[in-house]
């Protein structure tokens, strides 16, 4: 599965949630890229992060690039969460790779 192809699509989809907020979705560049995986999985997996990305963010620019490795890095000016919070999970990040 082309996932430099199925991004840009993902993106598009999600583009409404960022209406009434000073918010942009910028994708970078892309080089051909290819996962054994689901488009589902894929759109799943991304969307969650994506949204989550512009619920927690009211203006700025949200960030998203595909690594060569597959890594797919979504940077946003978001709200972030207080450490308290962030004791309560057992992992501080989230990295999701596809081969």
């Amino acid at each position: 599965m082309a996932l430099d192809a199925l991004l840009p699509q993902i993106i598009e989809d999600h583009q409404h949630l960022t209406a009434g907020k000073s918010l942009q979705l910028c994708l970078a560049p892309l080089s051909p890229c290819k996962v054994i995986t689901t488009p589902g999985v894929v759109r799943a997996a991304v969307g969650n992060l994506l949204r989550n990305a512009i619920e927690n963010s009211d203006n700025g620019r949200i960030d998203i690039r595909l690594q060569d490795d597959a890594t797919i890095v979504i940077h946003n000016p978001g709200h972030g969460i207080s450490p308290a919070q962030r004791d309560l999970h057992t992992h501080g990040a989230c990295r999701c790779r596809w081969r």
